[in-house]
């Protein structure tokens, strides 16, 4: 990959070793939510951990920015279809909640929860908590860090 080293954007390669989820399925245990923020490999993520999701379903967040996927070929619609493909619910995480996701209303740059489908009805409980805290910096009242 590639790192910025200053300010002036001087670049310089430095090689790492990357492995797949699925290539680490049996050494990671059991995993309840993963996170990813890949700066636009959040697709090769997914796609190489494929086994390693339909074994644990845990939980996924992520970011998902168009202009960095698109720097390995990909698109927030092929993260969308990859994700929806392993049978997960996909959300827009906003600052008052959540927002479902479908094929017609895939943002550009979002960040989103992820839920295998079947428990879809825990993105409530999150949603919830969203919404608390959405208010909560402007409401000294319910923020506990004004008392």
């Amino acid at each position: 990959g590639t790192e910025k080293t200053d300010s002036a954007s001087t670049w310089r390669q430095q090689s790492v070793e990357a492995v797949t989820l699925d290539s680490i399925a049996d050494s990671a245990g059991q995993v309840a939510a993963l996170f990813i923020d890949a700066e636009g490999s959040e697709y090769d993520i997914i796609a190489g951990g494929r086994e390693f999701l339909r074994r644990n379903r845990p939980t996924i967040v992520l970011e998902a920015v168009q202009k960095l996927l698109l720097r390995s070929g990909k698109t927030t619609e092929d993260l969308y279809r990859c994700i929806a493909d392993l049978e997960y619910s996909i959300f827009e995480i906003t600052r008052f909640g959540l927002r479902k996701i479908t094929p017609a209303t895939i943002p550009d740059d979002s960040d989103w929860y992820c839920v295998p489908s079947a428990r879809e009805h825990e993105a409530d409980r999150i949603r919830k908590a969203l919404l608390r805290g959405g208010f909560m910096p402007r409401n000294s009242r319910w923020n506990p860090l004004k008392r």
